[in-house]
C-alpha cells in the first residue's frame, strides 16, 4: 500500500470519527423528541443577515443573563434581518418561545403563502439584561410559514432559540439550557490550541516519521480555518485579537525556524562551523 493510500484511509478514519461525534452531540444536546416542537432541527428556507442559523433550533438555549455573543447565539445583524422556516402545512400554533437578548424586542409571525405575515407573538424588551427566556401561550394563529424579526434595544440583536409548537408542551421550558462562552473567549481558545498544536507538529515532524504523525498536521489547519472564520464573523476586531492573531503564526515561524538551524548544525561536519 502506498504511502498516499494509508494516508488517504487515516483522514477517512479521522472523518469518520469526527462525524460520529459530532451526531453523538447532536443527540445528546438536543434530539427530536415528544415534546421538540415543530422547528427542532429544521433549517430555514430563508434567512438575511443571520448568523449560525442551526443554533436556532439546536434545542439548546443560552441560560438567563448570558452575554448576547456566545458560541450558542445567532446574531441579526440589523433590523432588517430576519429568518423564515417552513413548516411543511398550514398549522396552527398554540405555543412558541424565544431565548434572545433581553434589551430588543423579538416578533415571531406566520403566513399561509409566505408573503403576508400575522403577528403571532411578540417578545417585548426584558427589564434584565443578557440572554432571557420568553415565551407565549394560547396562541391563536396558524400558518405554513414562520417567521423572526427583530427590532429596538441597542442594535446588537442576539437569539439562542426558537421553538413552537401545535400543542403546548407539559414541561417548561422544553429544551437544555447551557452557559455560553464568550466569542472573545472562544477566539481565544483556538488560537492557543492552534499554536501549540502547530509547534507540537513543527517539534514532532520528521521525513521519516510514520504517515499518522504527517497527518496530524490536519488539526492546526482544521484550527486555522475555524478562526479564519470567526474572524470574519466577528469583525471588526480589537487591537488586543489582531495582535493574538498575527502572534500565532509567528511562534510557530520562531519555533520551525530555530529547529531548522539546530537541524543544520547537527548535520553540518566536524570543523565547518570553525571556518571564517
Amino acid at each position: 500500500m502506498t504511502a498516499a493510500r494509508r494516508l488517504g484511509g487515516l483522514a477517512l478514519a479521522l472523518a469518520a470519527t469526527a462525524f460520529a461525534c459530532d451526531r453523538l452531540a447532536s443527540n445528546l444536546a438536543g434530539g427530536a423528541g415528544p415534546e421538540a416542537g415543530l422547528l427542532r432541527g429544521k433549517l430555514p428556507v430563508a434567512s438575511s443577515g443571520v448568523t449560525h442559523l442551526k443554533r436556532l433550533t439546536d434545542g439548546i438555549a443560552a441560560q438567563p443573563g448570558d452575554p448576547p455573543r456566545t458560541d450558542l447565539t445567532s446574531e441579526l445583524a440589523r433590523g432588517s434581518s430576519h429568518v423564515t422556516w417552513d413548516l411543511g402545512a398550514d398549522t396552527p400554533v398554540r405555543c412558541a418561545l424565544i431565548d434572545a437578548d433581553g434589551d430588543d424586542a423579538y416578533t415571531l409571525s406566520l403566513s399561509k403563502d409566505g408573503k403576508d405575515f400575522l403577528v403571532l407573538y411578540r417578545a417585548a424588551p426584558d427589564e434584565d439584561r443578557g440572554q432571557q427566556l420568553r415565551a407565549g401561550r394560547d396562541l391563536a394563529v396558524s400558518g405554513r410559514y414562520l417567521l423572526l424579526s427583530a427590532a429596538g434595544g441597542d442594535g446588537v440583536w442576539s437569539v439562542s432559540e426558537v421553538s413552537a409548537w401545535r400543542d403546548c408542551p407539559k414541561s417548561w421550558p422544553p429544551l437544555a439550557m447551557q452557559k455560553g462562552t464568550p466569542d472573545d473567549e472562544s477566539l481565544n481558545l483556538k488560537i492557543w490550541a492552534f499554536t501549540a498544536l502547530g509547534i507540537a507538529y513543527v517539534l514532532a515532524y520528521r521525513k521519516r516519521a510514520p504517515d499518522w504523525v504527517k497527518l496530524l498536521g490536519v488539526a492546526p489547519v482544521g484550527l486555522g480555518v475555524a478562526i479564519a472564520v470567526q474572524a470574519v464573523e466577528m469583525w471588526p476586531l480589537t487591537g488586543a485579537q489582531l495582535s493574538r492573531l498575527a502572534g500565532a503564526p509567528f511562534m510557530i515561524f520562531v519555533v520551525a525556524s530555530v529547529r531548522a538551524q539546530l537541524a543544520r548544525r547537527r548535520a553540518a561536519p566536524p570543523g565547518a562551523a570553525a571556518e571564517p
